[in-house]
């Protein structure tokens, strides 16, 4: 099981080829903080309203999003513990950094300041 990053998805999702040697991370078991699914949604509008990808290739990812089998976890238990983490993460990234550190999974991100800024007792897989 790994804990899948926003940012690591939305990298799958819109730059695939860069990525190809990381897919095999997306048939692992998923769990992620429900946060994800915003995120990754408000990034496909993001991506075609800035014309990086065209409405049909924002519509295939957002329809390949809806296949993926992940596990979304809610965050109101983790409450104190984010408050704690935003010295050094924003509240979005910390859920992701809660959930890894909660389920005992490898953190899947593409976002290297994440990757630098997380807890030490965290795994971090950073992909580039």
């Amino acid at each position: 099981m790994k804990t899948l990053d926003a940012s690591a998805l939305i990298d799958f999702l819109l730059v695939p080829e860069a990525f190809d040697q990381h897919v095999s991370i997306l048939k692992d078991n998923l769990i992620a903080p429900a946060i994800l699914v915003p995120e990754v949604l408000n990034a496909l509008k993001k991506a075609y309203l800035t014309k990086r990808v065209t409405r049909a290739q924002a519509n295939q990812a957002a329809k390949y999003f809806a296949s993926f089998n992940i596990t979304l976890v809610t965050l109101s238990a983790y409450r104190h513990e984010m408050w704690e983490l935003v010295n050094n993460l924003t509240p979005y990234d910390a859920s992701y950094v809660l959930v890894a550190r909660h389920t005992q999974t490898p953190l899947v991100t593409s976002d290297s300041r994440l990757a630098k800024a997380s807890p030490r007792d965290i795994e971090v897989v950073l992909l580039r």
